[in-house]
């Protein structure tokens, strides 16, 4: 972060770990609320003011309940998350995909960590997918190309891409990405 011109001018206004914090609750306040414009614009208005995220009201409790929901669906992925050959991956019950497929990468070790949620109104499965650095494999192709073949779509960038499956599919779509990454 710091080694980019404008981080580094203003990490030398600011202390570093006091930009870290207010960099910290503002991303939890703005992931916490992404659904509701009504606060986004809030957050908005007064980060206009030139208010840091720290002094504006109630965003370190607001903060603090992320974190909550964040050690939950971390406690969760270490009791449920699956480790194939080549990959790990996770059904995620009470959140999204995309919030929990970071900490199968993690607490696996693979190269590859993957997480999906049904979408019982769809009949379908929302998959996020992510590789760790050593990952030799551009994920964004492989999903795309195994999606296809199973009836779905996706793709992305070479670590972080995700995939529409259709839910009959999900268990070959797993197995199928295992086979092709080793």
């Amino acid at each position: 972060m710091e080694n980019k011109p404008v981080a580094s001018k203003l990490l030398q206004m600011y202390d570093r770990q006091f930009a870290l914090v207010n960099a910290t609750v503002l991303t939890y306040n703005i992931v916490g609320h992404q659904k509701d414009p009504d606060y986004l614009l809030y957050l908005v208005d007064e980060l206009s003011e030139s208010k840091f995220p720290h002094e504006i009201p109630n965003t370190y409790e607001f903060a603090q309940i992320q974190v909550g929901k964040l050690a939950e669906i971390m406690s969760t992925v270490r009791k449920s998350m699956k480790v194939s050959k080549n990959l790990a991956h996770m059904e995620v019950l009470d959140s999204g995909a995309s919030g929990a497929v970071n900490f199968v990468l993690g607490f696996s070790g693979k190269d590859v960590g993957i997480a999906y949620k049904e979408r019982v109104d769809k009949g379908i499965y929302a998959v996020s997918v992510r590789g760790s650095p050593s990952c030799k494999t551009h994920l964004g192709r492989l999903v795309s190309s195994v999606a296809a073949d199973l009836g779905g779509s996706g793709g992305g960038h070479d670590r972080a891409c995700g995939a529409v499956i259709p839910k009959e599919k999900m268990k070959k779509f797993l197995r199928e990405m295992n086979s092709k990454l080793g």
